[in-house]
C-alpha cells in the first residue's frame, strides 16, 4: 500500500499542529476509545506513558513520510510490541476511529478541515495495512515455533 501526494503534502502540513497538540490528542483519543471500545483497555494494561508514545509515532509519521520504506523498517518495533499485548486487526478501526474524532475535538474543524481528515485516514490506513503485516508475519512466526 501507498500513500497519495496529496495525502502526504496534507499530512505534512500538520506538522506543527500536531507537535503543539499531539499530547492533548492523544490523551483525548484514549479517553474517546476506552468509552467508546472498552474492550482495548486490556491491550494497555502493560503499556506505560502511552499518549506521550501515540504522539511521538504520529510526529515520527509525519518527520518520516517522504520516505515510507524507512519509515516501515523504524514501524518493526512497534510491531513487535503489538503482538506481545496481542493487537489483532480488528482493533485498528477502533483506534482510527477514536484518533480522528480526537483530532478533531482539541483541533476544531476550522483546523482540522474534512480534507486533512481525509489524509489523516489514509495515513492510519497505511500505517495500520504495515503493521497488521509485520504483525501477521510475527504471529505466524511464532505460531510455527510452537507446532515444531
Amino acid at each position: 500500500m501507498s500513500l497519495d501526494k496529496n495525502s502526504i503534502e496534507l499530512i505534512k502540513s500538520t506538522f506543527s499542529l500536531m507537535e503543539d497538540n499531539g499530547l492533548k490528542i492523544t490523551e483525548q483519543m484514549y479517553k474517546t476509545l476506552f468509552k467508546q471500545y472498552p474492550e482495548c483497555q486490556d491491550l494497555f494494561i502493560a503499556a506505560k506513558n502511552q499518549p506521550a508514545k501515540l504522539a511521538q509515532t504520529i510526529i515520527l509519521f509525519i518527520q518520516e513520510i517522504d520516505d515510507l520504506n524507512g519509515l516501515k523498517k523504524k514501524l518493526a518495533f512497534i510491531a513487535q510490541r503489538h503482538t506481545q499485548a496481542q493487537v489483532k486487526a480488528i482493533h485498528y478501526p477502533m483506534v482510527a476511529d477514536a484518533l480522528i474524532l480526537a483530532m478533531k475535538q482539541v483541533l476544531g474543524e476550522e483546523l482540522f478541515s474534512e480534507a486533512i481528515a481525509t489524509a489523516w485516514t489514509n495515513g492510519f490506513i497505511f500505517l495500520a495495512s504495515e503493521l497488521m503485516l509485520m504483525e501477521s508475519q510475527i504471529y505466524a512466526e511464532s505460531y510455527n515455533k510452537k507446532v515444531i
